[in-house]
This record gives structure tokens, C-alpha cells and sequence, in this order.
């Protein structure tokens, strides 16, 4: 996953900004905002509980 690596994503909405982390650093960060028109794209975790 390039975000979580990161990798500098383009923003897929306005084509401008790059995805930043929300509130974390890269790898631990569950959101990730456009610096320029603050689209988000978020991740759920997989929890696997027995």
C-alpha cells in the first residue's frame, strides 16, 4: 500500500494536492487528507478476532 509507505499519492478528486497522513505518521494512520482540497481516503483495519 503506497500511502502507508509513504509514497506520494496524487490526489484522485482535484489532481493537485498529495495525500498527507490525518492526526498520525505514515504507517500508523487510518486517514489520509489532500493538502489542497482536503479529499480523504480512509482505511478500515482487518481485525481478526478468535
Amino acid at each position: 500500500m503506497e500511502l502507508r509507505e509513504g509514497t506520494k499519492v496524487t490526489c484522485l478528486k482535484c489532481g493537485k494536492g498529495i495525500y498527507k497522513p490525518a492526526g498520525a505518521d505514515y504507517k500508523t494512520a487510518h486517514s489520509f487528507l489532500c493538502d489542497k482540497c482536503n479529499d480523504e481516503v480512509r482505511f478500515t483495519p482487518n481485525v481478526t478476532v478468535e
